[in-house]
């Protein structure tokens, strides 16, 4: 997946999961409302770290896009620094 850049774009935020769409969903919320950053000065990126649950992938799409944050959806489970680092 191609996450898109600008030249406003000051800071990337990565939110890795494990079974946690729920969180990331609480989480970007809080983020929303409670920064000073215009939305453009910022990007989101949700990863999933191989949740073998297929409904998962899904609900953090959804929840990725309910924030017009990037998804990136991993096969298999490789740990919180392979996920950064993607």
């Amino acid at each position: 997946m191609s996450i898109e850049r600008n030249a406003k774009t000051r800071i990337a935020i990565c939110v890795p999961t494990y079974r946690g769409a729920d969180r990331v969903e609480q989480f970007l919320t809080s983020l929303t409302a409670f920064t000073d950053f215009p939305r453009e000065d910022y990007k989101i990126v949700a990863l999933d770290d191989g949740t073998p649950d297929s409904d998962h992938a899904g609900k953090l799409q959804k929840v990725a896009e309910k924030f017009g944050a990037a998804c990136i959806i991993s096969d298999k489970n490789y740990g919180i620094p392979h996920a950064w680092n993607r």
